[in-house]
């Protein structure tokens, strides 16, 4: 995600979804990993757990990995990342990100509960959280409200568009349709 940013300069926004929420603060943050931070002005998180420690135990608990074999799996993890999974949460990513974030999370969720949603945005002033009844994990990235709440969320504000254009009568109609839908 970093040379996809590098390689097309400023990001406005990023909507991420589950742990696409974590590489996307690790790429704003810059720490290691990283070679550099790329600042990215607002976050849509959907989904996104919270602490690594419970992402690699269930990631362990799904392949039915011992506490042996979870053990060599997360030290792995921690020289790739080089970082602690005990410690690594995006709490702690938000507290180095200057940017707005909006978390959107269904309440129904079973493979990242609703509390990981409640903890991130109690961690930070530039968050808010949008929860959803009766979605899961992955049925919230189809729900029409979600849609509309990223569609909000990243369509320019009224004060920050231009004023409608003076068009003339004549002016074709596939034109100002086109204008009021841009």
């Amino acid at each position: 995600m970093l040379a996809v940013c590098d390689h097309f300069g400023t990001i406005d926004a990023v909507v991420a979804h589950s742990f696409g929420g974590f590489v996307s603060l690790l790429v704003a943050e810059g720490g290691p990993p990283m070679h550099h931070a790329h600042p990215i002005g607002r976050f849509v998180l959907i989904s996104c757990p919270n602490k690594l420690s419970e992402v690699t135990l269930d990631f362990g608990g799904a392949l039915k990995l011992g506490p042996q074999a979870q053990r060599v799996y997360e030290r792995h993890v921690e020289r790739v990342g080089h970082r602690s999974v005990a410690t690594f949460s995006v709490s702690e990513l938000l507290q180095h990100i200057d940017a707005s974030v909006l978390l959107l999370h269904g309440r129904a969720d079973d493979e990242v509960p609703f509390h990981n949603a409640e903890v991130i945005a109690a961690s930070s002033r530039a968050a808010r959280l949008i929860g959803f009844d009766g979605l899961g994990h992955r049925n919230v990235l189809f729900a029409p409200p979600v849609f509309r709440a990223v569609m909000h969320e990243l369509a320019p504000k009224r004060a920050e568009t231009a004023a409608p254009s003076r068009r003339s009568a004549t002016a074709p109609k596939r034109e100002r349709v086109l204008q009021h839908s841009a």
